[in-house]
């Protein structure tokens, strides 16, 4: 009983580890898309091309590819994120100087 319950916990924390990652690689492809001024539907054609560099370099990784969320919506709603920390990130300092 207690394997399997340290088993499913294990499962848990990893699918949680990875989501955190897929979120945070998610960001970073939308902080370059907004840095370069590309379009934000750039970052479905960004991820078909990952997936196909992964399916030729690390197969067992293409499912979790998969799971990085990088449509048009995506990427708008993290750069508007990226730029209201931004802009919080730099009041706060204003008013601590």
């Amino acid at each position: 009983m207690k394997r399997g319950l340290k088993s499913q916990q294990s499962s848990f924390t990893k699918l949680k580890t990875e989501q955190k990652a897929a979120t945070r690689a998610s960001f970073r492809v939308a902080l370059e898309i907004a840095k370069r001024g590309k379009r934000f539907t750039d970052g479905e054609m960004i991820k078909e091309c990952i997936i196909a560099v992964a399916e030729e370099m690390c197969p067992e990784k293409v499912n979790l590819l998969k799971t990085v969320s990088m449509s048009a919506n995506t990427v708008a709603r993290s750069v508007e994120n990226i730029a209201e920390n931004i802009s919080s990130t730099t009041v706060r300092q204003k008013w601590t100087c």
